[in-house]
């Protein structure tokens, strides 16, 4: 049986953590989904949850953070 988030977004990546609840993670998909920006900002990227959903219905996503291991560890996802 799938979890309640594999039903919602199968496309994301489980090993990503969202630091958003079920509703806001929902509404940011929807939204964005809906718009499908040529371009978003995201700023703050932390483990990548939200960005998976940014990167999926945008042209160019640009993420900044502070953390400079964020590049290596969210390589190639």
């Amino acid at each position: 049986m799938k979890t309640l988030d594999e039903a919602l977004f199968p496309w994301a990546d489980p090993a990503l953590g969202w630091f958003m609840t079920l509703a806001e993670r929902s509404a940011l998909v929807e939204l964005v989904g809906r718009v499908q920006p040529r371009v978003a900002i995201e700023i703050g990227t932390c483990q990548g949850g939200s960005l998976q959903a940014l990167s999926r219905f945008s042209e160019r996503v640009i993420s900044i953070d502070i953390d400079a291991t964020v590049v290596e560890r969210l390589a190639g996802r």
